[in-house]
């Protein structure tokens, strides 16, 4: 049997700890109703988005290759390239090197690739590569760049602003344009494999190259 002074106690330590039990009972049930409670009220599923179609200039990528297909490869096919075999891509790649071509000779390698934009400004530019090869077969001279319209680029900013000013209308045919600008940096890059000349719309990579106010190219050691 209990004595009164340890009734007493437990009755004094019950009343202390009402209020713990009270609060943690209140917090029980306030996590309940936070848990059961959506602040983001379920709205009604919209229709997907109709996707918008294109403008009539727009070219597709699947067009730009038939045309360079069509009208550049056989023209470097007649030139002596020979088309390089595509790496496999992987499924959600774009798929690279669609257009690779190659020559070899004795003293030389040449490397030669098209490259495209589609959409609304479709355009058509090339990389290429030269390997000199000495008598055993090593390259120690190795050139590598793109042409495309690099001479815009380089011009003085006012220059641009008034070439800007006066620019061309839009093509009629955007692709036939492109092929054309596509033929041409062609012919370009061939001259470069037959006489080394340099041409302001090329970006070397290698060697270095500084291009000089008139135009002219400096190679640096």
């Amino acid at each position: 049997m209990k004595s009164w002074l340890k009734i007493l106690i437990d009755r004094a330590a019950w009343i202390a700890r009402l209020p713990y039990v009270k609060l943690k009972a209140l917090d029980a049930r306030i996590v309940r109703t936070l848990e059961a409670w959506d602040p983001w009220p379920r709205l009604p599923r919209r229709k997907p988005k109709k996707h918008r179609k294109h403008g009539p200039g727009w070219i597709s990528p699947k067009a730009m290759m038939a045309a360079i297909a069509s009208e550049l490869v056989p023209a470097a096919l007649a030139s002596g390239w020979v088309r390089r075999e595509r790496q496999p891509g992987r499924k959600g790649e774009r798929r690279l090197g669609e257009f690779e071509f190659e020559r070899v000779s004795a003293d030389r390698v040449e490397s030669l690739g098209f490259d495209y934009q589609y959409g609304d400004q479709p355009d058509v530019w090339i990389r290429f590569s030269l390997r000199l090869l000495d008598k055993d077969g090593v390259g120690p001279t190795f050139w590598t760049g793109n042409c495309a319209n690099y001479s815009d680029y380089r011009k003085p900013l006012w220059r641009q602003w008034i070439d800007w000013l006066h620019r061309a209308p839009a093509p009629l045919d955007p692709l036939a344009f492109a092929l054309e600008r596509g033929l041409d940096r062609f012919e370009i890059v061939e001259e470069f494999f037959r006489t080394g000349a340099l041409h302001r719309d090329f970006n070397i990579y290698s060697p270095q190259v500084r291009w000089r106010r008139d135009g002219t190219a400096k190679v640096l050691a």
